[in-house]
């Protein structure tokens, strides 16, 4: 055998090895984190039932799964080979009036003529009981494979389904009081119908071609299939929207063999925004709707917009190209903070992340160019370095990025110099690493950035936290900085805006005692004599200059503190925390019964305890425990929190200059959660997401609210002269979040004629090949 071949055979088997070898290493992994997660169990039970961080924190414990996850894994797609009819069953369905009698005649029909028609011999009633929880895509496929459920059944399916689809986790939504459960359910399936542009006459045309073409492939033809209407095509896509935003049940498309689930409290699955721009999940509109499924709008100076262009746009654009045919976006993050450093990151539903914007520091994950540069990205590119990996969970901070995989394992890059990537030093990375430390043997299941911290969740409901941990975001005690603790806080201050002063970390807001703070500080004497001059060394520097030369020689990106590495918030062990969302200088995090923590900052009220003073431990928000209402989605921005409850309502707090969280104010701050009036979308939040300057609100029927407003072209932030600070419905664009619309085609401008001088021709080219038209 030949050297090279023998070579290449010996590479070939020693990769082979080496991928045995990473396999065995992550089932190994896989057993240690059952074994450690069983042990937790185990000492749980012998302490009994554990205290929260404070006194009135309330015991949370593990529910079992809602019926519906049972009935949906009962009725999946794989029955659907018995719910298909003959062609004998058919007409004799057709010749029945009422739903009763069709079913009995049905059910001796079945009887006699096919035994495996299990689903269809049931009565009707229960058959719509039972068909009601079925996931979007099993209903979808039931209604263009079986005749009887697409003519008879839906009619008295659809508004029991929706109805379903409403149902939070735990609490049923409530629309309006005075109307039944069905009632409510027509009048929101109206309202989503007629909002935004639906998909036109001729576009739905189309698409009922390519399903009859694609039943004509499976070999069902046009007398037995079922007749391909209007609602059985729209419904399902509304139906999958409603799935993820009410029941928080989405899950990526790997195959019908693997399809991981996202985590059930996800910032981003609709909408994301930065200080400078908003990113939103989209299918609306005519002329923008459809393409890659994702709308930018904002400031987008440094490309974070997806357009390939630098422009910035008042309205949102969706993005032409750039993420794949056939491919769907299942989360969008929108990174930056107070300077023009904004990028953007979508996770795809193949768990795939694709990066655009500012790339300054790494935060793209694409590595060095060719020329050794670091040049922004104006249009979505896949990063490479991920490949391989299934990503389930994105998040974009301000300098640095996160991302999780199916295996629970947290990957950063990005800026490093505040230990915010987890690695233990201060290094930038400017492609996506695995963290490792205390996260070795856990499993991530969310993560989230802020602007200089990063904060994960475990399966287990355990918080983990890094980054700098000045105003107290860590939610944890930390060990000083060796080297640039200063130089780390850098621009976090900024925000502090006219209405605060900041005195030794204390913040004093509006109608406080200044003076009484200012007594507790060392009186100055204004009759000392003025301190001597610094003396010059005998190198002629000064002692000042001689200790930043001696630090300079010293320093290093190499830091022992706690802060570059993820430890655990030990203040909230004994409480299963789901969610978490990290603004700029606080965090929120939710439990699985609805409650609210949060730590970090208070200016501006931000913490929702009734006052402006930091919290360096996670602390319950007690007013909403008080007034009874049950947190299903949370969000922090730059001093504002906003939550959505049980019954469609969204709270707000914080900052309230220009509007921006809703509250109707355009000056001062709100300490304590209050109600966002939203008129006639009462009980209709489904999402929500807080910047610096603006917020937005999903609601269960696709429309998207606005508060407050991001100034683009120089202009002033804010909504305008005339804004009375309670959000409003976007309708430039049209955008909607789950309504099909047309594919977005980028046309491209042809020149046909060229100037050269002051003379116009077709070019040598066009004139030679219209030589032999004119018979020359």
């Amino acid at each position: 055998m030949p050297t090279a071949a023998k070579e290449r055979k010996l590479e070939a088997l020693a990769k082979k090895q080496e991928a045995l070898a990473k396999k065995e290493a992550r089932e190994a992994k896989k057993q240690e984190r059952l074994a450690k997660r069983a042990e937790k169990e185990k000492e749980k039970a012998a302490k009994g039932p554990a205290k929260g961080p404070t006194a009135k924190a309330s015991i949370v414990k593990k529910k079992p799964l809602p019926v519906e996850a049972s009935v949906e894994v009962s009725l999946a797609v794989e029955n659907l080979e018995d719910l298909k009819l003959s062609e004998e069953n058919l007409s004799q369905n057709d010749d029945t009036d009422t739903t009763t009698t069709t079913t009995n005649n049905n059910n001796n029909n079945n009887n006699n003529n096919n035994n495996n028609m299990k689903l269809l011999s049931l009565p009707a009633d229960t058959l719509v009981h039972m068909l009601k929880y079925l996931n979007a895509r099993s209903l979808g496929a039931s209604l263009i494979s079986s005749r009887y459920i697409a003519t008879v059944i839906f009619p008295h399916l659809i508004y029991k389904h929706l109805n379903s689809r409403l149902n939070s986790l735990n609490t049923q939504r409530t629309f309006r009081t005075n109307d039944s459960p069905v009632e409510r359910s027509k009048e929101i399936y109206s309202r989503a119908m007629n909002s935004g542009n639906l998909i036109g006459s001729s576009s739905f045309s189309k698409l009922q071609k390519k399903l009859e073409k694609t039943l004509n492939a499976q070999g069902l033809s046009p007398s037995t299939r079922p007749p391909l209407t209007y609602s059985s095509i729209i419904y399902p896509t509304y139906s999958r929207f409603l799935e993820e935003s009410c029941n928080h049940l989405s899950h990526l498309s790997l195959g019908p063999l693997s399809s991981p689930p996202l985590p059930k409290i996800l910032n981003g699955r609709f909408i994301s925004c930065s200080p400078e721009h908003t990113v939103i999940r989209c299918s609306g509109g005519n002329r923008r709707g459809g393409g890659s499924g994702v709308a930018c709008w904002g400031v987008g100076k440094r490309g974070q917009l997806g357009t390939g262009k630098r422009d910035d746009s008042a309205f949102p654009n969706v993005i032409p190209r750039g993420v794949g045919f056939n491919v769907r976006v299942v989360q969008v993050s929108a990174g930056g903070g107070l300077v023009r450093v904004a990028h953007t990151l979508l996770l795809t539903d193949t768990g795939r992340v694709l990066s655009f914007g500012c790339a300054q520091y790494g935060q793209l994950g694409h590595g060095f160019s060719a020329g050794k540069q670091l040049p922004d990205e104006t249009r979505p590119r896949y990063i490479e370095y991920l490949n391989g990996q299934r990503i389930i969970c994105v998040s974009a901070g301000e300098l640095h990025s996160s991302c999780v995989n199916n295996d629970g394992d947290l990957y950063t890059w990005g800026e490093g110099f505040c230990g915010q990537l987890g690695h233990g030093d201060k290094r930038p990375q400017l492609t996506p690493k695995k963290v490792g430390g205390d996260l070795e043997f856990e499993c991530v299941e969310s993560v989230g950035c802020g602007s200089r911290q990063t904060v994960c969740v475990t399966e287990e409901g355990e918080v983990f936290s890094c980054g700098l941990g000045w105003f107290g975001v860590l939610g944890r005690p930390f060990t000083p900085y060796e080297f640039g603790a200063n130089d780390s806080r850098m621009g976090l201050d900024e925000v502090i805006e006219e209405d605060d002063v900041v005195v030794d970390e204390v913040v004093v807001g509006e109608g406080e005692d200044e003076a009484g703070l200012a007594a507790a500080q060392p009186a100055a004497n204004v009759n000392a004599p003025p301190p001597p001059p610094p003396q010059p060394n005998i190198d002629g520097l000064s002692d000042q200059q001689q200790s930043d030369l001696e630090l300079l020689s010293k320093l290093t990106l190499d830091d022992n503190s706690d802060q570059c590495v993820p430890k655990k918030i030990e203040a909230l062990d004994g409480i299963v925390i789901q969610g978490i969302s990290v603004g700029h200088r606080h965090v929120l995090a939710l439990d699985i019964d609805g409650v609210v923590y949060s730590w970090g900052s208070g200016g501006g009220g931000a913490l929702g305890h009734g006052d402006i003073v930091q919290r360096n431990i996670p602390e319950r928000v007690d007013e909403l425990v008080h007034i009874k209402k049950k947190v299903t989605q949370i969000t922090a921005g730059v001093d504002i929190s906003m939550v959505v409850v049980d019954d469609g309502g969204v709270f707000a707090w914080g900052r309230t200059k220009n509007g921006r969280n809703g509250l109707g104010m355009q000056e001062g701050s709100v300490t304590i959660p209050r109600q966002v009036q939203l008129g006639d979308h009462t009980g209709l939040a489904v999402d929500v997401e807080a910047a610096y300057v603006h917020s937005l609100i999903v609601l269960c029927t696709g429309e998207t609210l606005i508060c407050g407003g991001v100034g683009v072209d120089d202009s002033v932030d804010g909504a305008g002269k005339d804004d009375d600070g309670l959000p409003r419905l976007i309708r430039e664009g049209d955008i909607n979040c789950w309504q099909r619309g047309k594919e977005v085609v980028e046309v491209k401008k042809v020149e046909k004629y060229k100037k050269y001088g002051k003379y116009e021709t077709k070019g040598r080219t066009a004139m030679l090949a219209e030589r032999d038209k004119w018979g020359v």
